[in-house]
Parts: structure tokens; C-alpha cells; sequence
């Protein structure tokens, strides 16, 4: 395939109707896509059936989050609330900000760039 910079008028007028009518096509499955990152669908899930014994198929939290998913970014109901027992503290102050280190990783290093860090009023948006 020749790449878009190479390509003359009329070919990229033929190229844009050709993904045109593919769009279009595509359209017409009517599709419900939920690109969200890390959020496998229900068959996926299902593949690790076997595997739930321990659970006896009860997969759902408190809240209704299916537990075999990532659940939402505030956390599962019962991991909150066993995290405030071991920490002495009331589930409403436990933050368990999903189970992406990647969401963790990002929220430190943009709160480092704006405002600095503990103890440390630099920030490093101000460094060379």
C-alpha cells in the first residue's frame, strides 16, 4: 500500500470513499463498543470459570460490580472495607483508585509536576 503523501487527487478521492463506505458499513451492525482500557467483556470472564470454585459463582460485590472485572475507580465495597479494618479506619476514608498501577503512576508523577512533593514544595515542572 502506498502511503497517503505519495498518492495523487484522484486516488485519495477513491481511498476516502472506499473507507466511506466501510464506515458507513460498519454503522449498520449497530455495534455496542465499550473501548474502555482493561475491561475484558463477560464471555472473556467466563473463560475463567473453571477456576472459581473457592467463590461457588458469586461474583459480584456489594454493589453490583461483577469482582472478576476491575470494578470501578472507587473499589470493590468488601476490599475498602477490609482495608479500613486492617488500617483502623472508616471505609468512607480508604481510596483504592482501581486496580491500575498505571491510574496510580500517573496521578503521582502529574501532582509531582504541578504541585511537588511531600515535604518538597519544587515542583518539576519548574526544573530544567
Amino acid at each position: 500500500m502506498s502511503t497517503l503523501a505519495s498518492l495523487d487527487s484522484a486516488a485519495l478521492t477513491a481511498l476516502q470513499a472506499e473507507l466511506t463506505r466501510e464506515l458507513q458499513l460498519q454503522q449498520g451492525n449497530r455495534l455496542a463498543l465499550d473501548l474502555t482500557r482493561g475491561k475484558p467483556a463477560a464471555d472473556q470472564l467466563d473463560l475463567s470459570a473453571g477456576l472459581d470454585d473457592a467463590i461457588a459463582g458469586e461474583y459480584f460485590a456489594a454493589n453490583g460490580t461483577d469482582a472478576r472485572n476491575y470494578g470501578a475507580l472507587t473499589g470493590l465495597p468488601e476490599a475498602k472495607a477490609l482495608g479500613a479494618e486492617l488500617m483502623g479506619v472508616d471505609p468512607d476514608d480508604v481510596i483504592c483508585w482501581g486496580n491500575s498501577s498505571l491510574t496510580l503512576m500517573h496521578i503521582l508523577v502529574e501532582l509531582a509536576l504541578r504541585e511537588g512533593l511531600w515535604g518538597d514544595e519544587r515542583r518539576w515542572s519548574r526544573s530544567r
